[in-house]
């Protein structure tokens, strides 16, 4: 566990200084397996907490314990506050109550929990990566585990990034949960246009961080494709809005005031409206990729996309003007009159 006292948890997060450490440690605990290990690694996670048991010194650790320590104590408090206010016992469950101190209300619970703990602790988990993976020599057993391509299995891999082509107010929560919504665009949007062989190369690029200066040529086109398909595909969805202040996900709001169930349960026109119009910025951007690829594409650059669009049309192009090819004129000359009517509708533009 990355947290042995009162006072280091105290040192991240404000809490009362005659709380009980032990109160903690099974949301420390809960917090370290739900938010931590499946961004590490177990062999990355192992070689951390045997780094922090041991005072280890060396500023690369002491760097990832501090980013790890942030994530840890963020989430935990989103665990530990909804049964904070509550004692559980033989005679069932029962608020704090005192003379002096009162409970707070839900709204204020709820608003400290979404707005506080699990924003930043999502913004913790992002900067944890981005640490990191500028600095992948210094983690090499998460370097080299399928854990260190969670961040890497999509076409925009931050929230940063994606923030550039559509706001989404610079949250990290916003973004985690429109990785599996982005995961559909690839598949359904991204994937025709590029072909699958040329996707999967840029996918493995993107996984290696070794993007070659053609790939890095398209995304001019291609972040912003996703990105509008991304937000067009969540606006259709009950857990995402959007408002003066951009796109947001609405779906880690844990109150149940009759506000938020109207925005997790209706879907208004203008909202729907907003998905097309963003869905055909998308498809302009589509538009624009389709034509520096056609123009571009050839055996030797983007060769995946030659291969799957530019030679089977030139190919199909070919074999139509081998069957209506000749010299003669669309009146009639002495030919079979099948083939001067074929002529006469390839001539029309029929």
């Amino acid at each position: 566990m990355i947290f042995t006292t009162t006072e280091e948890f105290r040192d991240l997060i404000s809490i009362s200084s005659n709380m009980d450490f032990n109160s903690l440690l099974p949301d420390i605990k809960r917090a370290e397996r739900t938010y931590l290990l499946p961004y590490l690694g177990q062999e990355q996670y192992d070689e951390l907490i045997k780094k922090y048991e041991e005072g280890a010194e060396e500023e690369k650790w002491q760097r990832l314990i501090a980013y790890s320590k942030e994530v840890v104590a963020c989430f935990t408090m989103h665990i530990y506050l909804p049964l904070s206010q509550i004692t559980i016992s033989d005679l069932g469950t029962n608020l704090h109550h005192t003379d002096t101190q009162v409970t707070a209300f839900q709204w204020q619970i709820d608003d400290l929990n979404e707005n506080y703990f699990l924003k930043l602790g999502h913004a913790g988990i992002d900067t944890l990566l981005t640490m990191m993976d500028e600095n992948k020599i210094d983690y090499p057993k998460w370097a080299n585990s399928d854990n260190y391509l969670i961040n890497k299995d999509a076409i925009i891999n931050t929230y940063t990034d994606f923030n550039k082509h559509y706001y989404i107010q610079n949250s990290p929560t916003t973004y985690f949960a429109l990785k599996n919504i982005m995961q559909k665009t690839e598949l359904f949007d991204i994937v025709p246009v590029l072909g699958q062989a040329f996707y999967d190369r840029i996918i493995s690029e993107t996984k290696a961080g070794q993007l070659s200066d053609e790939v890095k040529d398209l995304h001019r086109w291609l972040n912003p494709m996703v990105a509008h398909y991304t937000i067009s595909r969540a606006l259709k969805e009950t857990s995402f809005a959007i408002d003066a202040k951009g796109a947001f996900t609405t779906n880690y709001r844990t109150g149940g005031s009759a506000q938020n169930n109207r925005e997790k349960l209706q879907l208004t026109a203008a909202q729907l409206d907003k998905a097309r119009v963003i869905a055909a910025d998308g498809c302009s951007y589509a538009a624009l990729l389709t034509k520096f690829l056609t123009a571009n594409a050839s055996a030797d650059k983007y060769q995946e996309y030659y291969t799957d669009f530019i030679l089977p049309a030139a190919e199909a192009a070919a074999a139509e003007e081998e069957v209506v090819s000749g010299p003669f004129t669309i009146y009639g000359d002495g030919r079979d009159t099948g083939d001067v009517e074929k002529k006469e509708r390839k001539f029309k533009g029929w």
